[in-house]
């Protein structure tokens, strides 16, 4: 297990954009299962370390947290090391609440009327591109073509890119951002780029007055505007780079 393991890490770091990320999950799992023959995990291994975070987060946040576990195994399946994956037969988490908050147009006008100058950017940047809010912080400008319409958006996870149409709206915003630094949302007063608008925009929805709804639940509202305008369910899974047709038909509505 020992030696899958730096195998997996060695792949991550050369091909994931932050390698890091989830080393305390496999971490965590090497010190509940111990050095086992990599071929002897098996299902009861895999439920230790679902039992171990049962009850500390939730089982949306477990079923993310065994993919990587996952990955472990697919990556040494892949390099003849095992014979077989002992994730494949494992079975998702029941997710506690399946249905995706949405904002609503009204709620939108609400939301942009309080927000300060770069965080009502922000959201509708959000909202007419669905990008993850990890790809709008690491934007930088020259990956954005004003002039051709489009940028390039960075996968965090892995750093593949992808081309978003930008529309008149938000060439309109992003126009009236200053090119303060390489990237393209920067701090006006400390000169570097934001790396965390969670309680800034958490006070923007108590201004606002709505009900509460996550930055990332933006990208719910892209997939569900798109939707409604009847672009087809393949072509938004491509736009808001889901790995999973499942994933894309939870965000439409």
């Amino acid at each position: 297990l020992s030696q899958i393991i730096a195998e997996y890490k060695e792949y991550r770091s050369n091909n994931y954009a932050r390698p890091k990320e989830f080393d305390y999950v496999i971490d965590k799992f090497y010190s509940l299962v111990g050095n086992k023959v990599a071929e002897q995990i098996s299902l009861v291994d895999l439920e230790k370390y679902r039992s171990h975070r049962k009850g500390k987060v939730k089982n949306s946040t477990i079923n993310r947290e065994m993919d990587n576990i996952r990955r472990v195994f697919s990556l040494a399946f892949e390099n003849k090391r095992i014979r077989y994956n002992p994730c494949d037969s494992l079975k998702k988490l029941k997710i506690e609440n399946p249905n995706k908050r949405f904002l609503t147009k009204k709620e939108e006008i609400k939301l942009l009327k309080v927000a300060n100058p770069i965080m009502k950017i922000m959201i509708i940047f959000a909202l007419n591109t669905g990008m993850r809010v990890g790809e709008i912080l690491n934007l930088k400008w020259e990956h954005v073509f004003l002039n051709r319409n489009y940028l390039i958006a960075l996968n965090p996870k892995n750093g593949k890119p992808r081309k978003i149409l930008i529309n008149k709206k938000l060439k309109k915003e992003l126009k009236k951002l200053p090119k303060i630094s390489d990237y393209v949302f920067t701090n006006p007063v400390t000169k570097t780029r934001y790396k965390n608008i969670k309680k800034t925009f958490s006070r923007t929805i108590e201004r606002a007055g709505i009900p509460h709804i996550t930055f990332h639940e933006l990208r719910h509202t892209t997939a569900s505007r798109l939707n409604e305008k009847g672009v087809d369910i393949l072509t938004i899974k491509e736009i808001l780079d889901h790995a999973d047709l499942k994933t894309t038909q939870q965000y439409t509505h």
